[in-house]
């Protein structure tokens, strides 16, 4: 009998086993009712059927059980602008708290509209103060599997130059 490493998997479970727990309905709705979010179920779901996707790929399965389970992405949360008050507030809670030690990338973030990753990311010849100028070159992006941190080019979107 082949073990599937990681998945912890009893002696004599089967995988469809495993996988119905993960990517049924029921268990989806199971686990909406202990209080986990939609997103985390989705997320849940998806390393199950992936973990088991590749598994069949290496033929240490037969089969990838979850292959027919229908799940819905969650619908993501209308985002919403904070006012000048709600902003004000960031930055004297940042003040007092930490010594305004984030000021100048809190200040940055609100009156761009720049993502937290697109101001992490900008280096000084983006930077031209003249012109008043940004140029969102990068994005900081976190590796959290590995601990590192990585600076990548930004994709350049249909039809820009």
């Amino acid at each position: 009998m082949t073990m599937i490493v990681g998945l912890g998997r009893p002696p004599g479970a089967s995988p469809s086993r495993i996988c119905g727990r993960g990517t049924s309905p029921a268990w989806q709705e199971a686990e909406l009712a202990r209080g986990r979010g939609r997103t985390i179920v989705y997320r849940i779901g998806a390393t199950v059927s992936s973990a088991l996707g590749a598994a069949m790929r290496a033929r240490l399965i037969a089969d990838n059980p979850s292959r027919y389970a229908t799940t819905s992405r969650p619908a993501a949360q209308e985002r919403i602008c904070w006012n000048h008050s709600q902003a004000a507030a960031l930055l004297r809670h940042n003040r007092t708290r930490y010594g305004g030690q984030l000021a100048d990338l809190f200040e940055l973030l609100l009156g761009t509209g720049v993502r937290r990753g697109e101001g992490l990311g900008l280096r000084w010849t983006d930077v031209h103060l003249a012109e008043k100028t940004l140029l969102v070159r990068w994005n900081l992006t976190a590796v959290t599997t590995v601990g590192a941190t990585s600076v990548t080019p930004r994709p350049r979107r249909a039809g820009t130059g």
